[in-house]
């Protein structure tokens, strides 16, 4: 009897030891487990060597694929997205205001389609393999315009949204003291005399020095001027001689290599992001 049930644990620790080896096998061999009932879409590994490209230039990227259903249709497919950054500063004292937006501008699309052919299959890598290149369009350049030496009203007024320029007017407005506002106000702009603009501060004398204090009559009128003071004064470097603006545009591609196999199922590869000089 105890022979019997020794024999019978026996067998059911050998058939535990083969479903655990197969089970084993089966994980450590990604081919076969895309192959499995179920696992329809095509496996796909993309590479770009070069992520920083000119635009107008043609980006040259590696594939590696494989699908148990053959290959329908191959394709580089990718989005766009459009990166924004301002900065305007006022020199005498450097204060700062800086703004930035990135958004996409365009969703993915069919870029270029890719012959496949069975010959480039890699007996090692046992993927099929492919190395081409892709076009990028010269529109998608990047901008820089980084602190010029004459103000042209036109160019910045189309970099540069009204929404961005009232804010920074506005932080400016808060920082500003008396001897700035004067000499915004009265000595570069003329905008109003200096008795005027006098009425508008309380002078007082704090540890033997004179300070000043704006009325609170006068605020509107002080930001009805202030108002009135061209940009271009809020910018200009006097010292370097040049404005003290900042902008630029810039574009990414958030890239894909996509299958679709003679089963109509659609996969993509991981995204990889190129940056358009």
């Amino acid at each position: 009897m105890n022979n019997l049930l020794n024999i019978k644990l026996f067998k059911i620790l050998m058939v535990g030891m083969v479903i655990t080896l197969l089970n084993a096998c089966e994980i450590n061999d990604p081919i076969a487990e895309i192959s499995k009932p179920g696992y329809v879409a095509a496996n796909i590994y993309l590479d770009i060597p070069s992520t920083n490209i000119t635009a107008g230039k043609d980006v040259d990227f590696y594939a590696e694929y494989w699908s148990k259903d053959g290959i329908k249709e191959l394709s580089i497919v990718y989005n766009i997205e459009r990166a924004l950054n301002y900065t305007l500063t006022y020199p005498p004292t450097g204060f700062t205001y800086k703004f930035d937006t990135i958004s996409e501008v365009r969703d993915f699309q069919k870029i270029k389609t890719f012959e496949h052919k069975e010959d480039s299959f890699d007996a090692e890598k046992k993927a099929y393999t492919i190395e081409d290149k892709f076009p990028v369009s010269y529109t998608l350049s990047a901008i820089e315009y980084q602190n010029p030496i004459t103000f042209d009203e036109t160019q910045f007024n189309i970099m540069f949204p009204q929404n961005i320029v009232n804010k920074y007017r506005e932080k400016l407005y808060k920082k500003l003291n008396y001897s700035e506002f004067k000499d915004l106000i009265v000595t570069q702009n003329g905008l109003t005399g200096k008795e005027n603009f006098d009425s508008f501060y309380d002078t007082l004398r704090v540890d033997n020095q004179l300070t000043y204090k704006i009325k609170e009559a006068a605020v509107d009128s002080l930001k009805k001027y202030y108002a009135k003071v061209p940009v271009s004064s809020l910018l200009y470097n006097k010292n370097r001689q040049f404005y003290s603006v900042n902008f630029s545009k810039r574009f990414f591609l958030n890239t894909k290599f996509k299958i679709i196999n003679e089963a109509d199922v659609v996969n993509y590869s991981e995204s990889k992001k190129i940056t358009i000089l």
